[in-house]
């Protein structure tokens, strides 16, 4: 799989690359436009130096003065670093001939290979004007085309390394200049993702088109941020529903104590737990309920049942379980039992509490009065339902018991 590589990697490897091909283009240009002008300066000047020699010879061939022939050509052999100079009759003869040392063999091969690509060796007529005189033949030295060669291309490759670097010095500064504000907003994004701060924003970087990935990177933020608070808020409401549900589910709505179902629930984990203490379970039945609601109206009746449990729970312990088993009946379990004489005491309280007078409006008030009676664990019962059946029973012997039961929620009327 191919590796990845970062903004700042390929901008500028695309820069190098644009660079390098911008160089090699202009030195290949360069390259050739200096062959080009070495290729017409070499003809024009081996040219001339036919021209020059033709002139001199001219007389000394048309007299036959081969000797004179000599001179003149090996002068200018010497002078102008010549390989060969010969002079040719308009019959194929060879009138006279001047020559400078042998080559070596590397300086041989360099030559013959210099001959193929620029004009070293040229014929032209002794004279334009009589061409019956025959023609003049001249071999240049490599050497000196070589060294012209040789300085254009130092001159071309100084250029192209100057401008390669200045390219590339560019290349790399652009590179940070871009890669900079692409990289910040990176290390932005890692944090707004670990932190999960929705909140921040990507500052300008003066590059049109980073500010413009900025500001929708910025946007999509607010976006985010709005979507969260939404998400959040509905969490909130659902986990305020989840709980006003959980407490439908477990408590009574008219006085808010816990309901059947979770008394029988606390009463069956109290039994599972280890058997090496005492606990008790209470029946409690508030008398006079329906007489009340007969009376004075349901809503009378509820102040009633609201009352009872109120005064249930102060009379109690925090840890105790008070629940209301439904009507006019309640329920409550002493879990543990410190001592089971403190159950009657705990009844005497209970009556007490509960049997205050209770204001129902427009100066009536009523006398609550409870009927209550238990079980302890594990003397009468050893499991749920004995034990709610003793305290039952115990209740309804209780109420039973009552002289006067019609005192049991016994009202006043104002004087």
């Amino acid at each position: 799989m191919k590796s990845a590589r970062s903004l700042h990697q390929a901008l500028r490897r695309g820069m190098y690359a644009t660079v390098l091909g911008a160089v090699l283009t202009a030195g290949l240009g360069g390259g050739l436009t200096a062959y080009l002008a070495v290729h017409a300066q070499t003809a024009r000047h081996i040219d001339l130096l036919a021209r020059s020699i033709g002139y001199q010879v001219e007389v000394a061939v048309a007299f036959r003065d081969a000797q004179t022939a000599r001179e003149v050509i090996r002068e200018v052999l010497v002078r102008e670093d010549l390989v060969r100079v010969n002079l040719w009759l308009a019959d194929g003869v060879l009138f006279a001939e001047a020559r400078n040392a042998p080559q070596s063999a590397w300086a041989a091969r360099v030559h013959a290979v210099m001959a193929g690509v620029l004009p070293l060796r040229i014929r032209a007529p002794l004279s334009p004007a009589r061409l019956e005189l025959g023609e003049v033949e001249i071999e240049a030295q490599v050497s000196a085309l070589g060294r012209l060669m040789l300085a254009y291309l130092v001159a071309i490759g100084a250029i192209m390394l100057t401008t390669g670097g200045v390219a590339a010095l560019l290349a790399r500064r652009v590179g940070r200049e871009i890669g900079r504000p692409i990289e910040s907003l990176r290390h932005l994004t890692r944090r707004i993702r670990n932190d999960r701060a929705f909140d921040r924003r990507a500052p300008p970087a003066g590059i049109v088109e980073v500010d413009a990935l900025s500001d929708d990177f910025n946007a999509l933020l607010e976006m985010v941020q709005a979507y969260e608070a939404e998400l959040l808020q509905r969490q909130h409401q659902l986990l305020h529903r989840n709980e006003a549900l959980s407490h439908e589910a477990f408590h009574d709505q008219l006085t808010g104590l816990f309901n059947r179902s979770h008394f029988h629930a606390a009463l069956a984990s109290a039994l599972a737990r280890p058997a090496d203490r005492e606990m008790a379970v209470l029946f409690i039945d508030a008398d006079g309920l329906k007489q009340v609601n007969d009376q004075y109206g349901h809503a009378a009746g509820d102040q009633l049942l609201q009352a009872v449990a109120l005064r249930l729970r102060r009379a109690l312990r925090e840890s105790d379980v008070v629940a209301r088993l439904g009507g006019d009946e309640f329920g409550v379990l002493l879990d543990p039992l410190p001592r089971r004489e403190h159950v009657a005491a705990l009844v005497r309280k209970i009556q007490e509490q509960v049997s205050a007078p209770l204001p129902i409006g427009d100066g009536l008030e009523l006398k609550p009065s409870v009927s209550i009676g238990w079980a302890i664990y594990p003397e009468d019962a050893s499991d749920a339902d004995g034990l709610l059946q003793h305290a039952d029973q115990a209740m309804y012997d209780n109420k039973c018991s009552k002289r006067r039961p019609s005192s049991a929620a016994a009202h006043t009327l104002p004087q």
